[in-house]
């Protein structure tokens, strides 16, 4: 992986996600190395679906 392009690594990433991801989901990869924080910091689409636990889900609509 040290000399897979970055574009490679952060698809990876992304597609490793769970279908529901979460914060902790998003974060495991930047917990690995430098490299692969730097990755996970600068890949958008880990932090486009962070949700927020304190809320029940039916008030979702409602914080929008």
């Amino acid at each position: 992986m040290a000399r897979m392009p970055l574009e490679i690594c952060s698809e990876i990433f992304t597609r490793c996600l769970p279908p529901t991801p979460d914060m902790r989901a998003a974060l495991r990869p930047s917990h690995v190395c430098r490299r692969w924080n730097d990755i996970a910091l600068a890949t958008p689409s880990l932090w486009t679906a962070i949700t927020d636990r304190s809320a029940p889900f039916s008030a979702y609509p409602a914080l929008l």
